[in-house]
Order: C-alpha cells, then sequence, then structure tokens
C-alpha cells in the first residue's frame, strides 16, 4: 500500500534500519537513512531505489554521528530544512556488547548507553516538537527482548534496552491526546553485522539463552514490526516464541528464572 510518507531511519544502512527502509522504499516513501559510515549508506540506498518505481522517489542516506550529542539539534535541523520533517521517525542505531558486568569497564559501558539510549532519545527531542505542532507523527524506538528481560552477559546492553523501554512508556502518556505516537520495538535475536560481529566472542551462556528464543531474519523482523508501527501498537514484540518468553517472565517469573539457571548452568559445564 503507498502511503507517501517521509520516514527517517537512524541506523538505516544495515541490518533492521536497512531491512525497515527497503519495505518503505517498496511503499513508495520518501526515505531519509541516517548512519556513520557513507559508503554503507550508499549501499543501502543503492539496495532501496532498486526496489522503487518512480524516478521522482527520494531516497537519502547522511553520513551522521548520532551518538555526538553535541549540536545535534542543529544537525538535525539542517537534514530536515533540505528533506522536511519526518511522518515517522525509526530510532534503530545501535550496538552489542556482550560481557559480564565486572568483565566491562565504566568506559565501554558509558560508551553503550550513550548510542543505544541516549542517542535515540535526543534525536527524538530534536524532531518531536515539530510533530507536536503539526498533530501528528509517529517515533519507533528499536528496543530489544533485552529490554523486556534479564540476558546473562549482557547487563549494559539489557540496561540500555530497559531505559529505552522505560523511557518510551513514559514518553506515551505525555503525549496522549496529541496526534502523535511512540511505540517500543522488542525483537528477539535478529540476523544482523552486529550479531554476525558478535558470533566470534559470544559467552556461552548467552548464545544459549538467545538460542531459545530463536533468530529472525530482518525481513522477518520488518514485516513485523511495520505492522505493529502502522497499528500504534505501544510494544512491539515480534515472533510467538519472542511472546511466549515475555508472558512466562511476566506472568510466571520463578519458572522462567529457574529456566533460565537451568540453561546458565548447563551451558557453563560445556
Amino acid at each position: 500500500m503507498k502511503t507517501n510518507q517521509c520516514v527517517y531511519i537512524t541506523g538505516g544502512s544495515s541490518g533492521i534500519g536497512l531491512a525497515l527502509a527497503q519495505h518503505y522504499a517498496r511503499s513508495g516513501d520518501k526515505v531519509v537513512l541516517i548512519a556513520r559510515d557513507q559508503a554503507k549508506l550508499d549501499g543501502a540506498v543503492t539496495a532501496c531505489l532498486d526496489l522503487v518505481d518512480s524516478a521522482q522517489q527520494v531516497i537519502v542516506g547522511i553520513s551522521l554521528d548520532v551518538s555526538d550529542l553535541t549540536n545535534l539539534q542543529s544537525k538535525v535541523n539542517t537534514i530536515t530544512s533540505e528533506h522536511g520533517q519526518p511522518d515517522l521517525l525509526i530510532l534503530s542505531a545501535g550496538t552489542a556488547g556482550n560481557k559480564t558486568f565486572l568483565a566491562m569497564s565504566c568506559e565501554e559501558y558509558e560508551d553503550l548507553m550513550t548510542l543505544n539510549f541516549s542517542a535515540s532519545r535526543e534525536f527524538a527531542r530534536c524532531v518531536l516538537p515539530a510533530m507536536l505542532d503539526r498533530g501528528r507523527g509517529k517515533i519507533a524506538f528499536i528496543s530489544s527482548m533485552s529490554g523486556l528481560m534479564g540476558v546473562y552477559g549482557y547487563s549494559a546492553y539489557c540496561a540500555s534496552k530497559y531505559a529505552i523501554t522505560g523511557f518510551v512508556l513514559a514518553l506515551q502518556q505525555e503525549l496522549y491526546g496529541t496526534g502523535v505516537s511512540a511505540s517500543v520495538i522488542c525483537p528477539p535475536e535478529v540476523a544482523t553485522p552486529m550479531i554476525a560481529a558478535e558470533a566470534d566472542s559470544v559467552l556461552p551462556q548467552t548464545r544459549l539463552l538467545k538460542d531459545l528464543a530463536g533468530t529472525l531474519s530482518p525481513e522477518k523482523a520488518a514485516n513485523l514490526i511495520v505492522k505493529g508501527i502502522a497499528k500504534n501498537k505501544p510494544i512491539v514484540i515480534t515472533g510467538g516464541v519472542a511472546r511466549l518468553f515475555d508472558f512466562t517472565n511476566r506472568v510466571f517469573p520463578g519458572l522462567f528464572r529457574g529456566i533460565t539457571r537451568l540453561v546458565i548452568w548447563y551451558a557453563s559445564r560445556k
């Protein structure tokens, strides 16, 4: 279905961000991809342009380090002045860090928190006032199942994703009646370059826990995310197994803790 909206996607050069960009490109939307690496952005733009059927459709890639919060408002203003305000903002920039708490330095912790949480929070701050002035707009924050439950070896990653989840749930209450909506997206593991880069060093306890929840392709995750955003769902959990994990964690927390302890014990013995 053609929607003709303006979609901004941070972290749009690969993984979930790119899969979402391709979906919205096929839908006839103007897509503004934002990431650090211009070469990867150029490839992502080409991948999106291959899917469009109109020479007038705009797909652009803009190099910006969203974790550099200095003068971020001014930088975003430059982008919006050229490409227009987004009707939909998807905040997908992020990274993982698979280390136990004491194995991770303070600097590593802070860098991960900045990219995964603070960058998305502050980018939203840059465009939200214009959405409120228009009385319409959507913001989707890509969190994770690790923003709903703890995962061994992901103390920093879980902290950053829980921060997103809590922030968005509070923001949703502030946005009631404004015409602007915010969604928090909580997928299980998705087969992205970030996960591929982590594969050689992932802790066995983490790997086994993630295997239980399953791995989605970026395309499958994107399809489920798009449907959730379109329905203005406050929390979008992608995949039946992921929803089952969330249900068990919330309704039967003792059982969930017992299962995770057993998995961690088994993985530690291997």
